[in-house]
């Protein structure tokens, strides 16, 4: 897996965002060792959609 790989090469941990309506990523997410580690709003067009923050490591 490349997550495995950045995980060997880097000294801290992997950050990554995903929609919070996405469960179906969160779940793959949490499957391979993230975990939420906060939220933010990200905007799109005129909207601003929450988004999680999963960290692993």
């Amino acid at each position: 897996l490349s997550l495995d790989w950045m995980q060997a090469h880097t000294d801290g941990p992997l950050w990554i965002g995903v929609w919070s309506g996405n469960l179906k990523a969160q779940k793959l997410y949490a499957a391979h060792g993230f975990e939420k580690a906060g939220d933010y709003q990200y905007p799109v067009g005129a909207w601003m959609d929450d988004e999680f923050i999963f960290r692993r490591g």
